[in-house]
C-alpha cells in the first residue's frame, strides 16, 4: 500500500515532511475495493473492476484511492481506466457523472481493436 499526500504546487527548492498521523479507518482497503467493485458491475460495466487501493492523506480527509480496471473476456486485464476515492471514514465513495463519463470513455478507447 502506497500513501500518498496531497499538496498545492510550492515553488521552492527545499522539501521537508515530517507525517505522524493517528486514526482508526472505518472502511478497509478491502472492503473500499469490494464497494468500487460492487458500483461499477451495478451501474457503469461488469468489464470494470477495483484493483488494490491507496490510502491518500487529503487535507483532513483519509481516502482509498481505487485504481479502475478494464477486462475483457478474450484479453484479460487490458489496462487502467481511472479511479475512484472513497472515504475512509464513512466508506461513501466520491463519484460525480464525469468521473464515471471519463471512466468510460477510457475503457471505450482501451476496448477499440487495434488495426
Amino acid at each position: 500500500m502506497a500513501v500518498m499526500l496531497k499538496q498545492s504546487a510550492q515553488f521552492d527548492d527545499r522539501v521537508h515532511i515530517n507525517i505522524q498521523i493517528q486514526a482508526d479507518l472505518n472502511v478497509s482497503a478491502f472492503v473500499a475495493r469490494r464497494q468500487v467493485t460492487n458500483y461499477l458491475i451495478d451501474n457503469v460495466s461488469d468489464h470494470l473492476c477495483g484493483e488494490v487501493p491507496d490510502l491518500v492523506i487529503d487535507g483532513e480527509r483519509l481516502l482509498w484511492r481505487v485504481p479502475v480496471f478494464l477486462y475483457l473476456t478474450s484479453q484479460g486485464q487490458v489496462g487502467r481506466v481511472g479511479a475512484i476515492d472513497v472515504d475512509a471514514q464513512t466508506g461513501q465513495l466520491q463519484i460525480t457523472p464525469a468521473l464515471i463519463d471519463e471512466i468510460e470513455q477510457h475503457a471505450r478507447q482501451l476496448a477499440r481493436p487495434t488495426p
